[in-house]
């Protein structure tokens, strides 16, 4: 479990690029701001990543009273945050699932086409012939200053 839970955060860590600023380039090009980055990153995810897991394995004083780990004594339970304590742990999750069906069915979608919103997310003939049309202007605005530029000779 852990391994597969760190393998996803962590992947996504390295694969992150804020504004060409701060991202993980190959062959050990990385400079310090962004390796400082992504560690700082790392390390804020890990105690919630060991959070996750002991709750995985029922091993959090919250489902298991008797047990006291090492990490429950030093960072504590759920129980501390009333709003979590109370299953927003438990909901959380399934609400995230449902967001990404949605997501997935395109319901978003269909309900702005029924309430009469244009939206160019598909990829159908209409939404196509409004890119084009939007190129073609595009292209125009481009030659018509062109044009200009020569004109005045700047």
């Amino acid at each position: 479990f852990i391994s597969y839970m760190c393998l996803c955060a962590y992947y996504t860590i390295f694969k992150l690029r804020l504004f060409n600023l701060y991202y993980m380039a190959p062959a050990q090009q990385t400079d310090d701001y962004s390796l400082l980055f992504s560690a700082t990153v790392l390390s804020r995810l890990t105690s919630p990543l060991s959070l996750n897991f002991l709750a995985l394995v029922h091993q959090d004083t919250r489902f298991n009273p008797d047990v006291q780990t090492a990490f429950a004594t030093i960072m504590g339970s759920f129980e501390v945050i009333p709003f979590i304590a109370q299953g927003f742990n438990v909901y959380y999750p399934i609400l995230i699932a449902l967001i990404g069906i949605a997501t997935l069915l395109k319901i978003g979608t269909r309900c702005m086409a029924f309430l009469g919103f244009q939206t160019f997310v598909q990829d159908d003939e209409i939404s196509m012939d409004y890119v084009e049309e939007g190129k073609q202007l595009l292209n125009r605005e481009r030659r018509s200053r062109e044009r200009v530029e020569v004109e005045t000779g700047t």
